[in-house]
């Protein structure tokens, strides 16, 4: 007679055994298979702009006449550093070097994209400043000539 000490027995052990040998490596290879379908490789960014990484990492090339400017304002940002300097006024003239850069600059568009953010931030600086927060506009207004710097190519700095 077969029954449960028989082949029945024998099927149900052999079951325990795989089951307690290679379930814990059946759940490592699915969590490695979700894995490697979810994670895009580090080196995957070949000409991709949405990631940003071949963007940010571009040199534009600048126009005179947003050299002209762009130096004008690092010089009212090293003005800035004197205790005479009156910061409503150099906060104008951050207002007004900007609306002469949207004026006049004529940039490629992926130069003109990137030059708006830092731009932005000059024009959040010169509010700062004439909100009478002269440290957090020095702090703005170094972050856009950083980032000015890295993306194009001062000259005279």
């Amino acid at each position: 007679m077969v029954g449960i000490n028989g082949p029945t027995l024998k099927a149900s052990l052999f079951r325990g055994a795989l089951t307690k040998r290679f379930l814990p490596w059946l759940f490592l290879l699915a969590a490695a298979l979700i894995f490697a379908a979810c994670h895009k490789p580090a080196h995957d960014h070949h000409g991709d702009t949405a990631t940003g990484l071949v963007a940010n990492s571009k040199i534009f090339v600048t126009d005179e006449a947003l050299q002209k400017r762009m130096a004008k304002i690092y010089q009212i940002m090293l003005n800035l550093h004197s205790p005479k300097q009156d910061g409503t006024k150099a906060a104008g003239e951050l207002e007004d070097t900007v609306k002469d850069i949207f004026a006049n600059c004529k940039l490629e568009p992926e130069a003109d994209a990137a030059i708006h953010p830092i731009l932005g931030d000059v024009l959040a600086a010169a509010a700062l400043q004439k909100q009478g927060k002269a440290q957090e506009a020095m702090d703005k207004l170094h972050e856009a000539l950083g980032a000015y710097e890295k993306k194009f190519s001062p000259t005279g700095w």
